[in-house]
């Protein structure tokens, strides 16, 4: 039979294999001498330098097995005439995360089952990018399949009709679990547009549990999100533009998070949302010019007592202060080091009995002239910089001093980073050895704000 072509995510003109007129039997097929069981017998038929056939027999044998095993779990009395022919499909979703994408297109044109259990994983995660071409429609009937979409938008100016369509495309997705948007040029009124609307019976996207954006903080981001009551990660790298005193916001952020656990957002909006999140254990927060310590001091008195990982992404010298309030349950923590300072945050990080892994951050008190031409300073007339080295914030023998009193005051202390960001883009990690001492391990490169210690450290938190 011809393969028909039509619009689908992987392209205008996918082929995609129809339905198979009739159910094939799977004990019809020669059953190979064995008959593993398990994931990685899965994995090495379909990878394995065997034929066609015999792949497809020990595939089906094992599915065979494994569905046996699934009905001993079942009385005798719940058991459907009409459905035991077909595999549970928590059976058929575990064997389907071991097969590539080819294997999965073998197994479309087995049996109708198979077609629609396949087409599920085929179309759990849309990624929509304006450098890859995208499909002219997806259909009523593919649209409810997609549960993660990841939209990177890419310049607004020639990206514009890619962005168009992935706002437009966003509200049919109802059964979305997981939305990252990367970019900017997103219009957040799209959010309003994916709320429940009893007038004409749109139910909406409420079962979002992990959410990234890279845009505006608005009235409808936060109407959305205060709608999404199975939230486990939050992740907004913006700006705010409406103030979270107003009425419009207090009414919209009332409901709590029970499941919200892992958040990344600019101060402001996080004094809204800790209160509403009880089991908080991941926090990183961004600030503007406009928050104080004494705003900091207040925010940390609020943190619940699950939290165990804090991140302060900022360089500002004045927040030490705020430390004297941080919660005693903290496991991790990056914050600012400032070399004349280091006495008062040792005695900040003391009380902290839990402390395992510490990021300092190393902060500098002015941008050099070598970096800023414009900067005005005695050497910046006569053209010539001052050394990377002489502007450096710390000495190794500052940081190595600091580090041993830490481990003395805090013995649970399994390791400290230190990234210098600005001048020499160097990181080091010192681990603690069998002897209770503090050594220095390691030193990387950071090219990017993302392979700092924070960052590497914060995207493998759970």
């Amino acid at each position: 039979m011809a393969a028909r072509r039509h619009s689908s995510i992987f392209g205008p003109a996918f082929a995609e294999y129809p339905a198979p007129a009739q159910v094939r039997e799977p004990a019809l097929l020669p059953t190979p001498p064995i008959s593993p069981y398990g994931r990685g017998s899965i994995s090495q038929f379909s990878r394995g330098s065997i034929s066609p056939f015999s792949r497809q027999s020990m595939m089906w044998s094992t599915l065979d097995d494994m569905r046996a095993r699934a009905c001993d779990d079942i009385a005798p009395d719940q058991m459907d005439p009409r459905t035991m022919g077909r595999f549970p499909s928590t059976v058929l979703q575990d064997v389907f995360e071991h097969l590539d994408r080819k294997d999965l297109f073998n197994v479309l044109v087995a049996s109708k089952a198979m077609y629609n259990e396949v087409q599920k994983v085929l179309y759990h995660t849309l990624t929509l990018s304006p450098d890859v071409s995208q499909p002219l429609y997806i259909s009523p009937r593919v649209a409810p399949m997609v549960r993660a979409v990841k939209i990177q938008l890419g310049n607004p100016y020639r990206a514009a009709k890619h962005t168009k369509w992935c706002m437009e495309l966003l509200p049919r997705l109802k059964n979305l679990e997981s939305i990252e948007i990367t970019g900017r040029g997103w219009d957040v009124s799209v959010f309003e547009s994916c709320l429940p609307r009893p007038w004409d019976s749109y139910e909406g996207i409420t079962g979002i549990r992990s959410f990234k954006f890279e845009g505006n903080i608005d009235l409808p981001l936060i109407r959305f999100l205060a709608a999404q009551h199975e939230l486990t990660e939050l992740e907004i790298s913006s700006s705010i533009n409406v103030p979270f005193s107003s009425a419009e916001v207090l009414e919209a952020v009332k409901r709590p998070y029970p499941y919200l656990s892992k958040v990344t957002i600019p101060h402001e909006f996080a004094k809204a949302i800790i209160p509403l999140a009880p089991v908080l254990r991941h926090l990183a927060l961004s600030f503007d010019s406009t928050t104080t310590s004494f705003d900091l001091s207040k925010t940390f008195t609020q943190l619940p007592p699950t939290i165990e990982s804090l991140v302060l992404n900022t360089t500002r010298r004045d927040f030490l202060s705020a430390h004297a309030f941080l919660p005693r349950s903290l496991r991790m923590l990056s914050t600012v080091f400032v070399a004349e300072d280091s006495t008062l945050l040792l005695q900040y990080l003391t009380p902290l009995k839990h402390l395992e892994h510490v990021i300092l951050n190393v902060c500098q008190v002015s941008v050099p002239s070598f970096i800023n031409p414009f900067a005005m300073g005695g050497d910046a007339g006569a053209g010539v910089g001052p050394s990377p080295s002489v502007m450096q914030g710390v000495s190794d023998v500052t940081v190595d001093g600091f580090i041993s009193k830490l481990k003395s005051l805090c013995p649970t202390i399994k390791s400290v980073e230190v990234d210098d960001q600005v001048f020499q883009r160097k990181g080091s990690v010192w681990h603690a050895n069998d002897g209770g001492r503090m050594l220095r391990k390691e030193i990387y490169d950071i090219t990017r704000h993302c392979d700092g210690s924070a960052a590497r450290k914060w995207s493998i938190s759970h």
